[in-house]
């Protein structure tokens, strides 16, 4: 009986220990991680802002004033919502606010407010290097205004996942406007961003696999010295309004870029549209590039190389080729018009394995030399115009049909030598007519998949 007295007691005490673990545990559990906290259970605080505020209970801090060399830090393990309130912080040694540790903090611009953060370039600390730099979740909601200046590197730093809800930004950088180490996603709201190295970030040099960035919409006004927006792995853009302005590349994603709608005009870029797996379903695109408008390409041998053209309107100004598939091309829809390139060592199109189009219609104009045009694997027809003395932007060329009701118009303000077209307009046994500058210039019968004519 005295045995069996001490186990059952030892029984006891275990079992008791893991009561009390659970009862811990639970106390403790992150509820920054459901999709909406209650912020209506949580203590506010109100705080006039003279000198630097460290944070260390949860709840919601309403910040008013200016902080003339200081900096909000906030350090717990749990959620914290800060208000800005027409508030000014400067800091010459730091970042303005700094989230060393937190659940989750939420940012918020409080309506009809104007909100100033900026940093020196004198920092004390150089790993934790931003106006607004956070090592965990940090999110940005409200309907008021925030500007940021980035005197050292970047303006808005997150090390985990960075979303932004709602806002009006106004983003001045040194280095790179937005950069978060895993997800960026943005839902809606106003960026404006003058960047020295690139616009919006995604990255992590231990794991790309965790990298995305998905825009939901907005409005986006991006000038930049290096990418407009990038992702090291994948970036999704469902909908928004973009205007870019980058001596680097547009928007490029390493893995896979996937453009639903929107409107996305690049008026200057090295290569306007990059990633090694690419996807366009709709919008209207428009770019003007040095090099490629779109290029499909990989630093790694491996990768199946694929771009899908499913919708949308594309119109392509390039120095380059004008679309370059280091792979596969498959058009099912949607309008591709290409201003391609003048010299002979690129193509306005340029493909390595196929190039089938079972729908939509693509106009492409360039030079001779490295022109191609689509596979007769495609499902629709199309011809092959090569000039024997140079188009430009004096000529138009028109494709009409016997009863002379004309069907396709290209138009290009540059020299070019080849025109590739492909339409499901053209039918197998119809004759069609080319008109160059309204007067007759050749007559073609389609036959085959791709017809060739040489003029």
């Amino acid at each position: 009986m005295e045995t069996k007295g001490k186990i059952e007691l030892v029984l006891f005490f275990v079992l008791a220990s893991f009561i009390v673990l659970g009862i811990f545990l639970y106390e403790q559990k992150d509820d920054s991680k459901e999709k909406d906290i209650n912020w209506h259970g949580y203590t506010t605080y109100s705080i006039s802002l003279k000198d630097s505020v460290t944070i260390t209970e949860k709840g919601i801090y309403h910040l008013t004033g200016n902080l003339s060399n200081g900096m909000i830090t906030v350090d717990t393990t749990s959620p914290v919502k800060l208000i800005l309130d027409n508030v000014s912080i400067t800091n010459q040694e730091g970042p303005a606010i700094l989230i060393t540790d937190a659940s989750l903090v939420e940012i918020e611009l409080k309506e009809n407010t104007i909100n100033v953060l900026e940093d020196g370039s004198d920092y004390l600390d150089s790993e934790e290097v931003g106006t607004i730099y956070s090592h965990d979740d940090l999110r940005f909601t409200g309907e008021g205004s925030l500007k940021v200046i980035a005197n050292s590197e970047d303006a808005i730093v997150g090390k985990d996942t960075l979303t932004f809800l709602s806002g009006n930004y106004e983003i001045e950088a040194k280095d790179d406007g937005i950069r978060g180490k895993d997800i960026v996603t943005i839902k809606s709201g106003t960026y404006t961003i003058d960047a020295g190295g690139d616009g919006i970030k995604s990255t992590n040099d231990s794991d790309n696999e965790k990298v995305s960035i998905t825009i939901y919409g907005g409005n986006f006004s991006l000038t930049t010295k290096d990418d407009a927006i990038t992702s090291q792995n994948s970036l999704t853009i469902q909908d928004g309004n973009f205007h870019i302005q980058a001596q680097g590349k547009g928007i490029n994603a390493n893995q896979s870029l996937t453009i639903e709608k929107g409107i996305i005009e690049i008026v200057e870029s090295y290569e306007g549209l990059e990633a090694s797996n690419m996807t366009i379903k709709g919008g209207e695109i428009s770019i003007l590039s040095k090099e490629d408008g779109i290029n499909v390409a990989s630093d790694y041998k491996n990768d199946s190389l694929t771009l899908t053209i499913e919708g949308g309107k594309i119109t392509l100004d390039t120095s380059g080729d004008g679309i370059d598939v280091n792979g596969s091309f498959y058009m099912s829809g949607g309008e591709v018009t290409i201003f391609g390139p003048t010299d002979s060592k690129n193509g306005a199109i340029d493909y390595d394995e196929v190039f089938e189009i079972t729908g939509g219609t693509i106009m492409a104009g360039g030079s001779k030399g490295m022109d191609q045009a689509i596979s007769t694997t495609s499902k629709i027809y199309g011809i092959w115009i090569t000039f024997s003395s140079p188009l430009g932007s004096s000529d138009t060329i028109t494709i009409s049909d016997n009863k002379e009701e004309v069907l396709l118009t290209y138009h290009s303000k540059k020299n070019y030598s080849s025109l590739v077209i492909a339409t499901p307009i053209l039918e197998k046994g119809k004759t069609y007519h080319i008109e160059k500058n309204g007067e007759d210039y050749q007559e073609f019968t389609v036959q085959q998949i791709l017809t060739k004519l040489e003029k």
